[in-house]
């Protein structure tokens, strides 16, 4: 196509050349920008409040399960003596490691009989976990408060572990990574030490059917401890506020990106037979009853029973 650029000419004096290389210029650049924007709009969603960045099928070992052993109807490890820590977010978009590292922290508290009851730090992780799963593609990062990966989350405390929540207290803010020093008081007498995961694999199998996925789950809570859920994150699951009310995702409810949970038990309500999972938010106290809540169990609502990850206490 013939370019005419009289009109040009007379409003800039630059030669026809220079003027032909300013459309190119700002030919590619426009491409460049659309070209970014429509990468943006094919991620993931990072909501500030879920910010979980869950993807569908954690990229981790499955572990394999005895599903076929006895399931009781209902299991809570509240009823064996466990106090789930209730933890809020605020407005920092790290479900992914909060859901990792508090599993991890009441996991330590079974294996160990109840001797173990420390709090832990997912602070550490916000600060100073940054795997990817493409190193070449820094969309694919776990970006603090702006989003992760659960099965990264689990991964670093196996790869690294993390310290006591005296030494790296929560500010649901990232912060300079300080890999072998505390950020606060300290833990362990002053003294900075990390505790370990050990064997880190995925609960649920993307080629197993949802009856046998939630089996899985039931075995791997029942025997282990809490898990990490990943999860599609809707507006009206941020509504909950009994712990009576099984979750249900409404047809019209709008998309706050993924989230995470932890699953710390089951069961069947009396009035009408609904079963359900007992799930721990990191939304406060006033989300749910106390900080946990239900969501319907069988039918992969939101995605629950399909991105279940978990890992052992390390030695």
């Amino acid at each position: 196509m013939k370019i005419n650029d009289g009109w040009l000419k007379k409003m800039n004096p630059l030669p026809s050349t220079a003027v032909v290389v300013a459309f190119i210029v700002f030919f590619l650049l426009t491409y460049w920008w659309m070209y970014e924007r429509e990468k943006k709009q094919q991620r993931p969603h990072r909501d500030s409040q879920s910010g979980g960045l869950i993807r569908q099928v954690p990229d981790l070992p499955v572990k394999q399960q005895q599903v076929n052993q006895a399931i009781p109807d209902r299991f809570d490890w509240r009823d064996r003596g466990l106090q789930p820590r209730i933890e809020h977010q605020g407005s920092c978009g790290a479900c992914w490691a909060y859901s990792a590292v508090l599993a991890f922290q009441e996991r330590r508290w079974i294996a160990s009989g109840g001797r173990i009851n420390e709090d832990l730090a997912p602070q550490y992780l916000i600060n100073c976990e940054k795997y990817c799963v493409n190193v070449n593609d820094p969309s694919t990062c776990d970006e603090a408060c702006g989003g992760g990966y659960i099965e990264h989350a689990w991964e670093f405390l196996r790869d690294r572990g993390v310290p006591l929540l005296s030494c790296v207290p929560t500010t649901n803010r990232p912060a300079p990574c300080k890999l072998d020093q505390c950020t606060g008081g300290g833990g362990g007498g002053g003294q900075f030490y990390l505790v370990k995961a050990g064997e880190v694999y995925a609960v649920t199998s993307p080629s197993a059917s949802i009856e046998e996925n939630v089996r899985r789950i039931q075995v791997e809570v029942m025997t282990e401890g809490p898990v990490s859920a990943g999860m599609d994150g809707y507006a009206d699951f941020e509504a909950i506020s009994s712990g009576e009310t099984v979750y249900r995702k409404r047809p019209d409810s709008r998309s706050i990106g993924g989230h995470a949970v932890r699953i710390i038990g089951w069961g069947t309500t009396e009035d009408d037979g609904t079963d359900y999972w007992t799930v721990v938010n990191q939304w406060g106290t006033s989300w749910g009853a106390g900080g946990v809540g239900r969501i319907l169990r069988g039918r992969d609502e939101a995605g629950i029973e399909s991105q279940v990850v978990a890992g052992t206490v390390g030695k």
